[in-house]
């Protein structure tokens, strides 16, 4: 199968990328800057410029480009260019994967996420919508900006369900080789965990004495989160824990 990645440099498109050579498909990897060799193809989803090529001839979409501070373009604009240039190139199955509880937790970055998922499924093109938990990589760059002063603040009585990366990869190309199906259960790490616990956690494996406390986060986005609006009930336990990964960031 011919597929289109989106987002191919980020953590997740690259993995996905990867699997999916791995697996024999031919992949096509979608860059906003001129890349050589391994099936780049340049293109930018924000404005749609060279889409229509990128597209061209392939039987799935894995839609991965995302950007937490230009989601407005990236993500929302940028998933209804997507949905757009593919209706009008062949309808391919387009891919999408969302954040468990983007409908329920008001931060301006789930909003864009949850609007691109209907324009996803308002499109003339078959879907599958699969969300999932935060992975490692995020918890750890953002948990290690947090730990840099002597006394860390973290979110009181918030959790998070950490996902490995490569599962979430694994699942993306396994939806593509299969049929649509909208929106799939959602998908989360096998163990949930306390964000003190997290901060702590990172703060030794870069060999850091903090002292972790929790403040209250006021508003909604503070009490969706307390009330585990970003957990799910459906656990993936095959990929690497949140300890391994920590533990292969000392070695």
């Amino acid at each position: 199968m011919e597929l289109l990645v989106t987002g191919a440099s980020g953590v997740l498109g690259r993995e996905v990328a990867r699997l999916a050579g791995e697996r024999g498909h031919t992949v096509r990897r979608l860059s906003r800057v001129e890349r050589r060799g391994d099936g780049w193809v340049r293109g930018d989803v924000a404005t749609g410029e060279g889409l229509g090529d990128a597209v061209a001839g392939v039987q799935a979409v894995i839609h991965c480009a995302s950007d937490l501070r230009r989601h407005r373009s990236t993500d929302l604009a940028g998933t209804t260019n997507v949905a757009t240039t593919a209706a009008a190139n062949g309808r391919p199955h387009l891919v999408y994967p969302g954040i468990v509880g983007s409908d329920v937790i008001p931060l301006g970055y789930y909003r864009s996420k949850t609007a691109a998922e209907g324009v996803l499924a308002g499109s003339r093109c078959p879907v599958t919508i699969q969300r999932y938990t935060q992975f490692h990589e995020l918890l750890w760059l953002v948990l290690g900006k947090l730990t840099r002063p002597p006394i860390v603040t973290v979110p009181n009585d918030t959790r998070f369900q950490v996902l490995d990366s490569a599962v979430a990869a694994r699942r993306l190309v396994d939806v593509a080789e299969g049929d649509p199906a909208g929106r799939l259960p959602d998908l989360g790490g096998p163990t949930i965990y306390d964000v003190k616990d997290l901060a702590r956690s990172v703060a030794a494996a870069r060999g850091l004495k903090r002292r972790v406390i929790g403040i209250n986060v006021p508003g909604l986005v503070g009490a969706a989160f307390r009330a585990g609006g970003n957990l799910t009930v459906n656990r993936d336990d095959t990929g690497v824990t949140w300890n391994d990964f920590v533990a292969g960031k000392l070695g």
